[in-house]
């Protein structure tokens, strides 16, 4: 049996372990399963150390592999299914990938960027099998599905979506680690769940795109603490509501994207929901605009819960319902296993509530590096295991953070800083918008760049929106409450704003697409 998996079989073999568009798999057979794919894995000659590519969409398939790998010393490696054939080759080049998972959604794309590499020597393919890669169910029907022997603790490598640069190969020793005790998979999951208020006997749900490390982390980790995992392949708001209630779905991860989606469905579709079993609503990867907060804890209760860390170094930071409305813009207080440094360009600790440069420590001594890049893995430390993720930001006095938003999206307007976050939560808070973006666009009547806005209004009872009043309410909005480098110069009335499958916005195609625009004002 899969070592982690022993308790959960023991006591429930026929109990729910997993449920996605196939039905209900039981503890007894994803164990079984499970087996059977680490000796898949060793036929092929996969071993600790080694890395294992699966990019296929959130199915039952993906956890069996996820755990095998997990039990057997590998490093298995989520790769997007949004990526393009350049894209997929540098993941797989740059991981050393030995073997490749994929579907039926994402085999045509995998297989020509394997044709790029020269470091993948099998693809098994979860559904149909085609000439290059094997069929991945023939193959488990081939091996026996008994205990493996000699299990280790493997681990995720995840590749950070690359907003600040090209895509990076995050290995964190905090989120397990090739070649540690298998047992300590296990502590590492009921840490987590613990530390976020998981209940043991709960029913997890995950929504968002499996290769996102929150994702995987929140959905991987509830289901070795012996939870039940119910899979979405893909977010269908209206579905998520249904199935929470169907499910007695206890704890989640959503994004803000996802608030704004469930906020916009049909009044009979929000008035037909329950929620009585939710117990923490997980929500970050990116910033909430406060009115969308609010409304999702006036609707769920104050189940929901901000949480902020990065690939890098997990969780950072909690904030409850309760200390959220308590402390306006908290991300939370820092978790007591980690250290919190604020420092100014200089390396020198600021002073308390003055903003820098947020550096972190695993007081445990975990770290993490960035795969194959050493100069990167030493450019984010500040010192042995004190590393950024290039946020900026500030603790108060009572040791609440609060996050001002990546330095490298730090926009310089007539000689200040400004931070897009904290234009896109000041204007978000106007009535008429139902979402915003901040980006850098060139000057109407000067040199240099200055804040341009994208903005959805809130359409009324027909549809239709008044562009042009919204526009200028939220002009004559933005000067009585931001500083005048950061009141926008230009408004883009838009019908959708782009984000990554992380829900971080893409400031760089608005300025692309939109910049260089007619303007619907000035």
């Amino acid at each position: 049996m899969v070592t982690t998996l022993l308790g959960h079989v023991a006591v429930n073999p026929r109990g729910t372990a997993l449920v996605d568009a196939r039905g209900v798999t039981t503890w007894s057979v994803l164990n079984d399963r499970c087996n059977r794919w680490i000796w898949v894995l060793r036929g092929l000659g996969i071993g600790p150390g080694d890395r294992v590519a699966v990019m296929a969409g959130n199915r039952r398939e993906s956890w069996e592999v996820f755990l095998a790998c997990l039990h057997t010393g590998v490093v298995v490696v989520p790769v997007s299914w949004e990526l393009d054939v350049e894209g997929v080759a540098h993941i797989l080049r740059h991981s050393g990938a030995r073997v490749l998972v994929v579907e039926f959604a994402t085999v045509d794309i995998a297989m020509l960027a394997v044709t790029h590499v020269d470091t993948v020597e099998a693809v098994l393919d979860l559904d149909a099998p085609i000439d290059q890669a094997r069929s991945a169910e023939h193959a488990l029907a081939q091996v026996p599905a008994v205990e493996p022997d000699g299990q280790v603790a493997g681990g995720p490598m995840f590749y950070t979506s690359g907003t600040t640069g090209a895509a990076k190969g995050v290995l964190s020793a905090g989120l397990g680690g090739a070649g540690q005790p298998v047992e300590s998979l296990a502590a590492t999951a009921a840490a987590v769940c613990g530390g976020v208020g998981f209940p043991p006997d709960g029913t997890a749900m995950i929504v968002g795109p499996s290769y996102h490390s929150g994702q995987f982390v929140l959905a991987t980790f509830p289901l070795l603490f012996g939870q039940t995992l119910v899979i979405h392949r893909a977010p269908d708001p209206a579905a998520v509501l249904r199935e929470i209630d169907r499910r007695q779905v206890t704890n989640l991860l959503l994004l803000p994207k996802d608030f704004i989606d469930l906020l916009a469905l049909p009044d009979r579709v929000r008035d037909g929901f329950s929620g009585r079993s939710l117990r923490v609503v997980l929500h970050g990867g990116a910033p909430c605009p406060p009115d969308v907060k609010r409304r999702m804890i006036e609707w769920f209760g104050p189940v929901v819960t901000e949480y902020y860390g990065a690939t890098e170094g997990g969780l950072f930071a909690l904030a409850s319902s309760a200390e959220w409305a308590r402390v306006p813009g908290t991300v939370g207080r820092v978790l007591p296993f980690l250290e919190c440094r604020v420092v100014d360009a200089a390396g020198q600790e600021v002073e308390t509530g003055q903003e820098g440069v947020l550096y972190f420590r695993n007081r445990s001594g975990a770290a993490f590096s960035y795969h194959g890049d050493p100069d990167r893995t030493a450019a984010a430390h500040l010192e042995p295991g004190l590393f950024t993720v290039g946020d900026v930001g500030h603790l108060d006095a009572d040791g609440f953070l609060f996050v001002s938003g990546r330095e490298a999206h730090l926009l310089t307007v007539e000689g200040q800083r400004v931070h897009p976050n904290r234009v896109e939560q000041v204007l978000s808070a106007h009535a008429a918008v139902a979402d915003v973006a901040a980006f850098a666009g060139p000057h109407p009547s000067g040199p240099g760049d200055c804040i341009h806005l994208a903005v959805i209004p809130v359409a009324d009872q027909s549809g239709a929106t008044n562009a042009d009043t919204v526009v200028d309410d939220l002009l004559v909005f933005a000067a009585e409450r931001l500083p005048a480098a950061a009141v926008p110069r230009r408004i883009h009335v838009v019908d959708t704003i782009p984000r990554s499958s992380a829900g971080k916005i893409l400031r760089h195609e608005l300025r692309t697409t939109l910049a260089e625009r007619p303007y619907t004002t000035s």
